[in-house]
This record gives structure tokens, C-alpha cells and sequence, in this order.
């Protein structure tokens, strides 16, 4: 969540069915029932999206970084990777009490660049070890204060089969935050800490 009026923020490739008009929202804290939401802003050439539910009461909206966050940063990543469904169901726990990993790592570096080969949009991206894969996109990655720094769309290996190197990559707060404020009302940002 992004406001106080219900807005979240994720990836476009997340929700990226255009037959789907509405999603569910869920998550540890929120009452066991899931959210109605519905996509209210897509921009598929720079893999954003909000989209638009009622807020519990129990969130508070994440505040993004209006800077670029520093070379050897900590971070850490947020998010629900399609593996701990898997693990989930190995150790048979309760899919109601469903809660996000987290994985730390420090800021690699920070660029400008595509968001896919595709696309011809140039935005900040942020490249940083901490761990993410297949379903942690859309998840925020932040800094020690709960700042957004990014958000989570893509892991990369090697292009060796000898090396297991893998890359992470988030699309910087400070880029979305060029665009958001415009269309959407009551975000918050933040300097840093």
C-alpha cells in the first residue's frame, strides 16, 4: 500500500491478464478475508501498476525514496516467491497465516535502463544481492527505516553454465515517484530515514 486511500503499488507483468479486471489482496495482518481490487493504472513499458482497494486499518502505507539509494546500501527484499507455496505445503502449514519472506543484501549499483528488451522507456534501476525469485515481483524492497527503495521485478543468471551468479533488479522509487504524484493522490516520500 502506497496511500491511505488504498492504493498499491506492484509490477505490470504481475496482473499483466487483460482479462482480469479485479484482484484479490491478502496478507498477514489484513482480516482473513481477501480484498476486492482493481487495476486502475498500467504502464507495461515501464512495469508499473497500481491498483486500488480499501486500506485495512491495521496498514500503513510503505513511503518511497525520492533519491537514488547508495552504492553498498543495505537492503532488504519483501515478497511472496512462488516457492514457499511448495514449502509451504511441504511442512503443511496453515495458508492463513501466509506471511512474506525477507532477504537481505546491499544496493550493487543504480542506473538508467529498459525494464525489458522490448521496451524503449529509460528508468532508474537498482541492482542489489538481496535474494529474490519467480513471485517476488511486485514486492518492495527497502532500506533500514521501511523506505521503499524499489520495486522488485527480475532475477538474471549467469550466462554460464558453470557460474550460479544471479543478479536482482528493482525498478527505483525515485523513478516511479517522477510519475506517480501526478496521477495519484497521497503518496508519501521520503529523503531517506
Amino acid at each position: 500500500f502506497v496511500t491511505d486511500e488504498g492504493h498499491v503499488l506492484t509490477n505490470a507483468h504481475v496482473i499483466q491478464d487483460s482479462q482480469i479486471e479485479t484482484l484479490l489482496v491478502f496478507g498477514k495482518g489484513m482480516s482473513k478475508e481477501a480484498l476486492t481490487a482493481r487495476k486502475i493504472w498500467v504502464i507495461p513499458e515501464r512495469d508499473i501498476a497500481v491498483l486500488k482497494t480499501k486500506k485495512p486499518d491495521k496498514v500503513v502505507p510503505l513511503a518511497l525514496l525520492a533519491a537514488n539509494p547508495s552504492k553498498g546500501q543495505a537492503v532488504w527484499a519483501l515478497g511472496y516467491p512462488g516457492k514457499q507455496l511448495q514449502n509451504m505445503s511441504s511442512f503443511k502449514e496453515s495458508h492463513e497465516e501466509w506471511d512474506a519472506t525477507l532477504t537481505d543484501g546491499i544496493v550493487s549499483r543504480t542506473f538508467i535502463g529498459a525494464a525489458s528488451p522490448e521496451s524503449e522507456a529509460r528508468q532508474q534501476l537498482i541492482q542489489h544481492t538481496a535474494e529474490i525469485s519467480q513471485g517476488n515481483s511486485g514486492g518492495p524492497l527497502i532500506n533500514e527505516c521501511g523506505v521503499v527503495v524499489g520495486i522488485n521485478y527480475l532475477g538474471t543468471t549467469s550466462i554460464s553454465e558453470d557460474v550460479d551468479d544471479p543478479d536482482f533488479f528493482a525498478i527505483g522509487s525515485k523513478g516511479i515517484l517522477e510519475i506517480l504524484p501526478n496521477r495519484i493522490d497521497g503518496i508519501v516520500s521520503s529523503d531517506g530515514c
